[in-house]
């Protein structure tokens, strides 16, 4: 008699899938929407899972905004000490203080960033808060090229991605 009654489910990916998302994945920021059950975080798992020589960190996404904030102190970890305590503010004040502040946390995250860096915000569909949102937003037209943001949710967030998608610095998939 077989004793194996609850075993563990089978994602299936296809080639198709995998190449789509690695290509995705050379923007600043991928969305990847789709509902319940359909194997997003796994797709983006085994992405970084053929990725061994990247740096990522995966925040997970709830009302109250907690993982904003630390998605915020692992982006300053990143750089060195002395850029640290320059940027150690919150981040809505980088979008409020406007272009010259976002580009100095550009030139602050290129000079730290070593190697690829994903950031994966999961189910970003509870949080959706304007001022992340502008945030990410700001954070995508600047030019990181070895940083990478994955928003996994199950519905597009209020960011402009459309624009984003044409001026080259996003990519939707879902």
């Amino acid at each position: 008699m077989r004793e194996d009654r609850f075993l563990k489910p089978v994602v299936y990916e296809s080639k198709r899938i995998r190449d789509i998302v690695k290509q995705a994945a050379e923007k600043r920021i991928v969305f990847l929407t789709a509902p319940l059950g359909y194997g997003k975080t796994a797709v983006v798992q085994n992405f970084l899972a053929g990725m061994p020589d990247c740096r990522h960190e995966w925040f997970y996404f709830d009302a109250t905004g907690e993982a904003a904030h630390f998605f915020w102190g692992k982006l300053v970890q990143t750089m060195p000490e002395s850029r640290q305590v320059e940027l150690a503010t919150d981040m809505e004040e980088y979008v409020v203080k406007g272009y010259y502040e976002m580009q100095k946390l550009s030139f602050a995250l290129n000079e730290a960033l070593q190697q690829d860096t994903y950031f994966i915000l999961e189910d970003y569909h509870l949080y959706d808060n304007p001022k992340f949102n502008q945030f990410l937003e700001a954070l995508a037209y600047c030019d990181i090229p070895k940083l990478h943001i994955f928003i996994i949710g199950r519905k597009y967030p209020s960011i402009p991605y459309l624009e984003m998608e044409i001026r080259g610095c996003a990519e939707r998939i879902g």
